[in-house]
């Protein structure tokens, strides 16, 4: 409806760095001041810098798995090692591949974000 894809564009904040602990590291975006698409996991394109662009995968809400409250976005970029933390990002929502669930451990969040990186590439 938008014509483009929805794209935020932000400063990498300091998380409790949980997806780095399990193998999946992101970038954490404040969310509060956005109107922002249905909660859950979308297939995404980020830019990082002018020249930078890689694929990945991107969690909109409240990870309820850990019980938080706060909406963020979280992205986990394909490929890239390098340290983001207070650089500007831009994140462009490429395709909603689920909704966002509530896991009873975390080895069930690992083996879903497995399939989600699979279903997004």
């Amino acid at each position: 409806m938008l014509g483009r894809f929805w794209t935020i564009e932000g400063i990498v904040g300091k998380g409790e760095k949980r997806g780095r602990k399990i193998g999946f590291p992101t970038c954490n975006l404040d969310l509060s001041n956005y109107i922002v698409p249905k909660l859950g996991v979308y297939s995404a394109l980020i830019i990082v810098g002018k020249k930078i662009k890689k694929k990945g995968i991107v969690n909109i809400g409240y990870r309820p798995t850990f019980g938080k409250k706060k909406l963020i976005l979280e992205a986990h970029i394909f490929g890239l090692k390098k340290n983001l933390y207070d650089r500007s990002i831009k994140v462009m929502i490429i395709k909603f591949i689920r909704k966002e669930k509530k896991f009873k451990s975390i080895i069930q969040l690992k083996k879903q974000i497995k399939k989600d990186i699979r279903n997004a590439k």
